[in-house]
């Protein structure tokens, strides 16, 4: 599996994990829909949020390994910031199975890309 090589930017290395696999898509993920921001004036839903499980008891993550690496790192430990930081996909991003790939946006800084899948 290729990846992208660690790259060091003033002192912080940022490491990528690669997602060029297809995980499982699991029928009881289709229902895990969380208000990202409740409380505010602009509802943004997310299906499969990592922090699903977080929210809701006894949920389970329909996230493969990677995801979880990545979201429940914390950029500071005590106070300091942390030498290294970990982000999703790099070159390739992979939407999980049964699922297509239908947005898609790098930042103006063309370091960060988003995309969405929605189910086939």
């Amino acid at each position: 599996m290729a990846g992208i090589s660690p790259i060091t930017v003033s002192g912080t290395v940022t490491s990528y994990l690669p997602l060029t696999t297809a995980w499982p898509s699991y029928s009881g993920c289709a229902s895990q829909i969380i208000d990202n921001d409740p409380g505010t004036t602009v509802t943004a839903l997310f299906v499969n949020d990592p922090k699903y499980a977080n929210v809701v008891a006894g949920a389970s993550t329909c996230l493969p390994p990677e995801v979880s690496s990545w979201w429940y790192q914390s950029e500071t430990d005590y106070g300091q910031q942390r030498p290294t930081v970990t982000l999703l996909g790099g070159y390739d991003f992979t939407c999980p199975e049964f699922y297509s790939t239908v947005y898609s946006s790098t930042a103006a800084n063309l370091l960060t890309t988003a995309i969405g899948c929605c189910p086939s």
